[in-house]
């Protein structure tokens, strides 16, 4: 199998929301407020729409729950879903193993269309 890197994501987000601890874990909540990406087949904006939940277990380990939405130079709309896993999950320098699933509102032979990749997010 040949990977490559489908696109670096730079998320503007608000100060979190502390939603306090739970049976689960403290929650805190990140609205994304726009960005951009780019990558060799996919460049645009990240749309005001989007957030980002965190939980973090009681045994310290961060849990991601993100949604966003994408605009490419072209004006195809992305929805973009992953989720951290924790075996991965670094706090500090922000380095996360996730699962992305994309569904477009373009063309369905779009190549984004209904896909999924895998990647590390590192802030």
């Amino acid at each position: 199998m040949n990977l490559e890197p489908l696109m670096t994501v730079h998320a503007d987000l608000k100060t979190p929301v502390d939603i306090g601890a739970g049976p689960y874990g403290t929650r805190l909540v990140f609205d994304v407020t726009g960005g951009h990406f780019e990558g060799a087949r996919l460049r645009g904006t990240i749309l005001p729409s989007g957030g980002d939940w965190l939980l973090i277990d009681t045994e310290g380990v961060g849990h991601l729950d993100v949604r966003i939405t994408l605009e490419t130079e072209d004006g195809a709309r992305l929805y973009v879903q992953y989720y951290g896993s924790p075996a991965a999950f670094v706090l500090g320098d922000w380095a996360i193993m996730r699962h992305e699933a994309f569904v477009d509102g373009a063309d369905p032979a779009s190549h984004a269309h209904s896909s999924a990749a895998s990647g590390v997010l590192i802030s």
